[in-house]
């Protein structure tokens, strides 16, 4: 890793949000893979969502004598929901370009080199993502599974966005003027991602994606029954309710979705699985 490199082309910082029931693991592989990155971020946000475990403590204290960047640890006082947590840790990120990585995924070592030249050739641009492809940890080995793409181009993004998620959110790194200005991350359950994408393409900026995984996504059962229940089809029709009142969808669409994503939540853990793996082929 050139030092030189990332001290010219580095001055990007990185945001992610832990809480309690994260796997000191699965914690310690994802900081790693920040470390082993060959541009090296200038900053580390690292929002404390609530009060850690030992185990978790014991992590980040290891991996903040070890990196070469400030680590800013921001500890809030109780569990907030991932859109509030991360709205709070991007008022601590200090450059122009912010990268969000999960707690729990692997980046892969080219990913925020690759993803700073684009930006930096890519003036209208605010946010690029990558594809992602989803594994899982057997006896130590990794097991790669599904690729998550997403559309590529702008025009394909802002398109694809009003059916789904246009971007993958662990892979996304943006122009922190752009988020700011789009109101920042927001408290919406499980879509506060997506509903920042919306505001963001709302306010005129861009979003593109590169061709290529640049982040291994940790799934498994636990992620597809999250994602199941009555509870979640509630959650997705509000989301789909709070969509159309801000305009970023036609009634008919709006109609659409609630068929084609809601009607999916009641599904078993299983069949949720399969329609993950059909519409991301």
């Amino acid at each position: 890793m050139a030092d030189s490199m990332a001290v010219e082309s580095g001055n990007y910082s990185i945001l992610l949000s832990v809480y309690e029931k994260e796997q000191p693991a699965f914690f310690l592989k994802a900081l790693e893979s920040v470390l082993e990155q060959s541009v090296l971020p200038r900053q580390l946000v690292l929002v404390e969502d609530g009060l850690l475990p030992k185990e978790l403590d014991t992590v980040i204290m290891s991996f903040s004598t070890r990196a070469a960047f400030e680590v800013t640890l921001v500890k809030l006082d109780r569990i907030y929901d991932l859109g509030t947590a991360l709205n709070i840790g991007l008022k601590h990120c200090r450059y122009d370009f912010v990268a969000r990585i999960d707690s729990d995924d692997i980046n892969l070592p080219n990913r925020m080199e690759k993803q700073l030249d684009f930006l930096k050739e890519n003036q209208t641009v605010a946010v690029v993502g990558t594809y992602i492809q989803e594994f899982y940890e057997l006896n130590g080995n990794i097991k790669k599974l599904k690729i998550r793409k997403v559309p590529l181009t702008p025009t394909e993004t802002a398109r694809f966005s009003k059916k789904r998620n246009p971007m993958n959110h662990m892979s996304v790194m943006f122009r922190k003027e752009s988020i700011v200005n789009s109101g920042g991350y927001k408290k919406m359950l499980h879509f506060e991602d997506y509903f920042l994408w919306l505001r963001v393409l709302d306010k005129g900026y861009q979003l593109a994606n590169l061709a290529e995984v640049m982040v291994l996504a940790r799934t498994g059962d636990k992620f597809y029954a999250k994602r199941t229940g009555w509870k979640y089809f509630c959650e997705e029709v509000s989301f789909q309710k709070t969509v159309l009142a801000h305009n970023f969808v036609s009634l008919q669409q709006f109609f659409m979705n609630v068929m084609t994503r809601g009607i999916v939540r009641l599904l078993p853990a299983g069949m949720i699985r399969l329609v993950y793996k059909l519409i991301r082929n």
